[in-house]
């Protein structure tokens, strides 16, 4: 592993934490949380776990948005095993993580209006951000 630099490991830590964010929840839903907490004062018991996050796995541009991080990661770990790639390996890179990024804001900016928006879905932003700022310092320093 001593082939890959700095920015390498900003692509391949970018890629882990949007993998990780897909499971954390994107998405709450107050109005059924609150709905449960009802009936269970109703029936005079507890009804558990009231959880009502949904995870980035429910939503296609989530995983879309981590495959094409994980394509960026592998671009980045080809270069350990002496692969010449037909296109330059920073812009690749940086392409494929902006995509990411791009997909994961447009999944905040079109959130449904009965959900709110939790932490999950921030930390993903921020690991397709780092692999596409990875990216981009890629491309700087050969460029």
């Amino acid at each position: 592993m001593s082939r890959l630099g700095r920015n390498d490991w900003l692509v391949i830590g970018g890629a882990l934490l949007l993998f990780v964010a897909l499971f954390m929840p994107w998405f709450r839903s107050e109005v059924v949380e609150d709905l449960m907490d009802q009936m269970a004062k109703q029936l005079g018991g507890d009804v558990g776990n009231t959880d009502t996050g949904i995870s980035g796995w429910h939503y296609t541009l989530g995983w879309l948005a981590w495959l094409l991080t994980a394509a960026a990661a592998a671009i980045v770990l080809l270069k350990m095993v002496d692969v010449e790639l037909p296109l330059p390996e920073g812009l690749s890179v940086m392409v494929f993580g902006g995509a990411a990024f791009l997909l994961v804001l447009i999944r905040i900016l079109d959130a449904p209006t009965f959900l709110n928006r939790s932490y999950g879905i921030l930390i993903g932003l921020l690991g397709a951000a780092l692999v596409a700022f990875g990216g981009f310092l890629k491309d700087a320093e050969t460029g």
